[in-house]
């Protein structure tokens, strides 16, 4: 019952064509251009509109803010980390509590995200955050060609681990090596697959070589065939250091992997705090012995049972019915 825009800033449109079949009109007039260019011009775009302006990441929350002219703005908040990463603290705080005082409303997409944003005073004390996860409906249809390719390139009856995400600092990919090598002491033909690529990933290659672990290592990098490869894995795992929700590891529930996470920021809200599968951030121990634990067909199927009941927490029409009902408030 909503006429939606979506504009984007940088990247690649990879989903607007799910948008445009969900009748929204996206727009990238404005992407990948210098930050004033793509500020004046979206508030030309904005002046003939009454609107409410839902900015999603920094960049967006700061032209979105500067932008809106009389429209109402309302902020999501995905990360439990500064507002800008790698500038002096007083800079990053400024800026974020300068967004804050524009906004209507504020949405964090867990309790880790919403508690990092308040501890570090990032956010005016007058602006209510509303905590609202994510659901999650991907069309969850795998490609057995596709899943028969892929298979064929593993060795058959060996345990298969899985890894998705960027190969950067925050998914703390040497700990899951590092424990890796360790549970080789145990399953010698064991295959480690990772998909993703980022900054870290020379480093990791030679980490792998230096363990010695290249024969059971295979760095996948980016793929469109993430479904198939999430079917293919007897469990996953997720090493990160802080997530501010892991959207990942609603991808490994629907595909019915057993999950393997460090235990910190959102991934316990995710998976539940007493979910026998957590291991303590950075341990490499803790990880080892987690990978040797899941190497047991019994310990899978309990994860698989309990991760099926906690994906109901996570469903589209809750988070839609939520987010609509803070638009409705707004625009009132």
């Amino acid at each position: 019952g909503m006429s939606v825009n979506v504009i984007y800033l940088k990247g690649n449109p990879d989903l607007d064509f799910k948008f445009e079949l969900a009748g929204v009109n996206v727009v990238g007039d404005f992407a990948s251009k210098n930050p004033v260019f793509q500020l004046l011009q979206i508030r030309k775009y904005l002046t003939s509109k009454t609107a409410i302006l839902h900015c999603h990441l920094p960049r967006a929350e700061l032209i979105g803010s500067i932008a809106k002219k009389k429209n109402l703005l309302i902020l999501s908040k995905h990360n439990s980390e500064p507002f800008f990463p790698g500038a002096p603290e007083f800079v990053s705080r400024f800026l974020s509590r300068f967004v804050s005082k524009r906004a209507s409303a504020c949405i964090a997409i867990s309790n880790a995200v919403r508690d990092y944003i308040v501890d570090n005073d990032e956010i005016t004390k007058s602006l209510q955050i509303d905590v609202i996860p994510y659901g999650f409906d991907e069309d969850f249809k795998l490609d057995p060609d596709v899943r028969h390719k892929l298979l064929m390139q593993l060795p058959q009856g060996s345990p298969i681990v899985g890894a998705v995400g960027r190969l950067a600092p925050q998914k703390d990919y040497p700990t899951l090596l590092h424990a890796f090598s360790v549970f080789l002491l145990h399953s010698p033909t064991a295959q480690l697959i990772i998909l993703g690529s980022g900054p870290d990933e020379e480093k990791l290659h030679k980490l792998t070589q230096d363990l010695e672990i290249t024969q059971n290592v295979k760095f996948v990098g980016n793929s469109n065939q993430v479904s198939e490869w999430m079917s293919l894995f007897d469990f996953f795992v997720l090493p990160s250091r802080y997530e501010g929700f892991g959207l990942v590891l609603l991808e490994a529930m629907q595909s019915e992997t057993p999950i393997i996470a460090a235990k910190n920021s959102a991934i316990p809200e995710i998976l539940g705090e007493d979910y026998f599968g957590l291991f303590q951030t950075s341990d490499v121990a803790s990880l080892s012995q987690q990978l040797y634990n899941f190497s047991f067909i019994a310990k899978r199927k309990e994860s698989k049972r309990l991760l099926e009941q906690r994906l109901e927490l996570f469903r589209p029409d809750i988070m839609g019915a939520r987010v609509n009902s803070i638009y409705l408030k707004v625009a009132s």
